[in-house]
């Protein structure tokens, strides 16, 4: 609700999202669904931007998902991520990030792996559906690893 706040201020709110209440459990279903929908696909393209950097030399703290949703990541009708570049807190991360070659190298390494994402999908929908499944190549690994990680956490929450 605390994310979702700031919508609800706007002055014209009904205008740009009509009747729509996003604190209503109907909304918060079908945002829910909406984000299952795609959490695969985002998951895969995560793992790919992940990969580009660890091939850089960058420091991997791995994949995480926020366990409370983010609006522009929920009510998304798309694979939807969010790309920590550094902390600004860290005097050489800083350093990295306001450097010209700094910036160039994150923005190769998104770019490189929304071209790899980009041709896996393709992949994937011109094959059979009993043959789509998330990549297992070099290029989506971690991001397999991390989605089967998720099923079997999903898992053990409804079994108990």
């Amino acid at each position: 609700m605390r994310e979702n706040a700031p919508m609800l201020a706007e002055s014209n709110y009904e205008q740009n999202y009509g009747d729509i209440d996003p604190n209503s459990p109907e909304f918060i279903a079908l945002s829910l669904l909406k984000t299952k929908q795609f959490f695969k696909r985002s998951a895969a393209l995560s793992g790919m931007v992940e990969e580009q950097f660890v091939k850089v030399g960058r420091v991997s703290r791995g994949q995480l998902q926020r366990q409370v949703g983010i609006w522009v990541l929920q009510a998304t009708a798309m694979p939807s991520i969010l790309v920590e570049t550094g902390y600004i807190t860290n005097r050489s991360e800083e350093d990295y990030l306001n450097s010209k070659d700094g910036q160039q190298e994150i923005a190769l390494c998104i770019s490189n792996a929304l071209k790899n994402y980009v041709t896996w999908l393709e992949k994937q929908q011109t094959s059979s559906p009993q043959t789509n499944t998330l990549p297992q190549q070099t290029e989506g690994k971690q991001a397999y690893s991390f989605l089967h990680a998720i099923e079997a956490e999903e898992r053990k929450r409804k079994s108990k």
